[in-house]
Parts: C-alpha cells; sequence; structure tokens
C-alpha cells in the first residue's frame, strides 16, 4: 500500500474522530453576521451618516 494512500486514510480516519457541534439557526446566524465584512461596512457607514445628519442638525439648534 503507498505511503500515500496511507496518510490520505489516516486523515480521513482522524477528521471524522472529532465530532462536529451542531448550530441552532439563531446561532448560524450570529456566526454569519459577525463574519461578514460587507455588513460590518454598511452598518459602520450608515453609524457615520447618522451622526453626520444629527451633527448638521445642530447648526440650526440655538447654543
Amino acid at each position: 500500500m503507498p505511503l500515500i494512500f496511507r496518510v490520505f486514510i489516516l486523515l480521513l480516519i482522524t477528521g471524522a474522530a472529532f465530532p462536529q457541534k451542531v448550530l441552532t439557526l439563531d446561532e448560524a446566524l450570529n456566526i454569519a453576521l459577525q463574519r461578514n465584512t460587507s455588513l460590518q461596512v454598511a452598518i459602520k457607514n450608515l453609524k457615520k451618516l447618522k451622526s453626520g445628519l444629527i451633527a448638521s442638525y445642530g447648526q440650526y439648534l440655538p447654543s
């Protein structure tokens, strides 16, 4: 039996030995939202726009 084949079989066996964690739908959604970089950028842009809007209202308020 070739060495490469033995190593491949060994990796398959050890990979199957470690159980995978079962996620609930809420956990999976939270992980996806945390790792979604485009969503994080959009949220930061929205916060920046909101703060700019509040600052522009400050020009019209009496001090």
